[in-house]
């Protein structure tokens, strides 16, 4: 995976300019002073970021090891993990495009969907997990994120995604990204849980955790969770973080899996705008 580097205006504006200003797709462009001052805002993100991002590494699994911790939690919780075949190593592997609930940040219809599959008890995806959220807030509506499980690391992560898909209950998508941050911040990663009591966390996002609790118990979302988790095994994601880049008006695809800095999240982008071959990750 590249590593991250300080990224100049020079040569990150024709990137942002092929990839963010919607060049050739019949949507209206923005005037000079509003596209410079989205380059200077996402080159800004990157310089912020880019040291943080150099220092990340993917937690990876071959895949023999994601698909045997998948089985494992299959015998653990059938009801969550469920009992269909998983593909094999040997087969093609595909990404659907996001379906039934989705935990979308940012606009439905933006150009680009960001689908981050993630387990925040990762610490390689606790470091990351900014960088998409920071891309969509820059990029005024052209591009979205969409959350997927993949609780590996046992029961806090079991715990914790199904926490933060019952916080939506009270506050819809916005309230499941604040829950999923603050976990973020506070997991002490690898498995070892939160430092504060979920249900803490859940009241100082002003929540009501009798609810949340109530709801984790329940397994109301416990589909959801399997469904994300199945969607991981069959677009044969390896590594956490991984992102799976998809341009809505063509229904190309790119998955980048490890935590890319984001001018390489960006320059991803722009080739699949211009239908150009891509040098890093898998394209579809």
């Amino acid at each position: 995976m590249p590593t991250a580097t300080k990224t100049k205006l020079t040569r990150f504006v024709p990137v942002a300019i092929a990839a963010l200003a919607i060049i050739g797709t019949g949507i209206s462009l923005y005037t000079q002073n509003n596209l410079q001052r989205q380059l200077d805002e996402t080159n800004d993100l990157v310089d912020r970021l880019g040291t943080q991002q150099a220092r990340i590494k993917p937690w990876a699994y071959s895949y023999e090891q994601m698909k045997d911790a998948v089985e494992q939690l299959q015998l653990l919780y059938p009801s969550l993990i469920g009992t269909a075949a998983l593909p094999g190593p040997g087969q093609e592997h595909t990404a659907p495009a996001p379906a039934g609930i989705e935990r979308r940040y940012g606009e439905a219809n933006s150009q680009f969907t960001l689908v981050e599959f993630s387990d925040t008890e990762c610490p390689y995806c606790q470091q990351f997990y900014p960088a998409p959220k920071a891309l969509v807030d820059g990029s005024r509506g052209n591009v979205s994120l969409i959350y997927k499980h993949v609780p590996l690391h046992g029961e806090n992560s079991r715990l914790q995604a199904l926490t933060a898909e019952c916080a939506a209950d009270q506050g819809g998508n916005q309230s499941f990204y604040r829950m999923i941050g603050s976990i973020f911040s506070s997991t002490a990663g690898n498995g070892r849980g939160t430092q504060k009591p979920l249900s803490s966390i859940a009241e100082d996002l002003g929540l009501d955790a009798r609810k949340i609790t109530a709801c984790v118990d329940s397994g109301r979302y416990d589909d959801k969770i399997r469904a994300d988790l199945q969607e991981a095994v069959q677009a044969g994601v390896k590594v956490t973080p991984t992102t799976l880049i998809i341009h809505n008006p063509t229904g190309r695809k790119q998955v980048l899996s490890g935590a890319y800095p984001p001018d390489e999240i960006v320059k991803a982008m722009s080739a699949l705008v211009n239908g150009a071959p891509v040098q890093q990750g898998v394209t579809q």
